[in-house]
């Protein structure tokens, strides 16, 4: 099917007097990242939001609202037609999504994608003031800080941090040093074996998962079984030891917004199990 494209005066026809000062209280938010419409709801702003990803699938509150398309290919033209006052989209080298709606005239904030848990809380305190929440966003701040300072605390010192592989998607994409989940894994007590990587996330080759013998492995999307059936995965010493664990939310780690802290502390009970903390 093909895709219709509207010119830009069309856009512009359908989007008179949308764009609000930056320093005016939004109250028609359009959310182009899962991660910062986690955030809003977070921060009480759920009733402002009026446009979300196709992705965007928390809190349930959040699937109500009208979808905009994915956060790579927006629908320009339905975000345009809600008449919002702000649009949160997320900032990377490959994304057109901004420049193309500031061209019509809509205010858009970018919010960068974190490479660490710091800068999560960095994303909900930009984000508050934006939205005319800024105390809320330091008391959320300041809560998930201690929470990260407590998992911190409980994990076992080792002489050796024991390593980890995570695989985010098949086959064999996993996380790299410039990532959150990187971050909050080596709060756990863990080494990621491919955090020597600079980058947010990479794809590897099963031949290295398989040299660098990982003490535990994560999965997001594939299943354990899937693991399994790769070609000398009885070898793995995760695998001999049972310390394959695919029951820990993907959305809550692989998401920089607050449900990682809550996803932290999945895995570290998960961890404990294992006999690692």
């Amino acid at each position: 099917m093909k895709r219709i494209f509207f010119s830009a005066a069309a856009l512009l026809a359908l989007a008179p007097g949308v764009r609000a000062e930056p320093s005016g209280k939004p109250g028609r938010i359009v959310s182009i990242m899962p991660s910062n419409t986690e955030i809003l709801f977070a921060l009480g702003a759920g009733d402002s939001v009026i446009g979300v990803t196709e992705f965007c699938n928390f809190p349930e509150e959040a699937e109500e609202r009208e979808k905009v398309g994915s956060f790579i290919h927006p629908n320009i033209e339905k975000i345009v037609s809600l008449h919002p006052d702000l649009v949160l989209a997320g900032k990377w080298e490959t994304s057109n999504a901004a420049p193309r709606l500031r061209k019509v005239g809509l205010r858009v904030e970018e919010i960068a994608l974190p490479s660490d848990l710091e800068g999560i809380f960095g994303s909900i305190l930009k984000i508050g003031g934006l939205i005319g929440r800024k105390k809320e966003a330091e008391r959320l701040a300041a809560d998930l800080k201690s929470r990260v300072e407590n998992i911190r605390a409980a994990a076992r010192p080792e002489p050796e941090k024991p390593t980890i592989y995570i695989e985010v998607d098949p086959p064999n994409w996993t996380v790299a040093s410039k990532s959150s989940i990187n971050d909050a894994v080596s709060v756990l007590g863990l080494k990621n074996i491919f955090g020597d990587i600079q980058a947010s996330a990479a794809q590897v080759s099963w031949e290295s998962v398989l040299d660098r013998d990982p003490d535990v492995i994560l999965l997001f999307r594939p299943t354990r079984d899937d693991i399994l059936k790769r070609p000398g995965a009885e070898k793995l010493r995760a695998v001999k030891l049972g310390r394959v664990i695919a029951d820990v939310g993907q959305d809550k780690l692989n998401r920089p917004s607050p449900r990682i802290v809550e996803g932290m502390e999945e895995l570290a009970a998960r961890l404990k199990e294992l006999g690692f903390r």
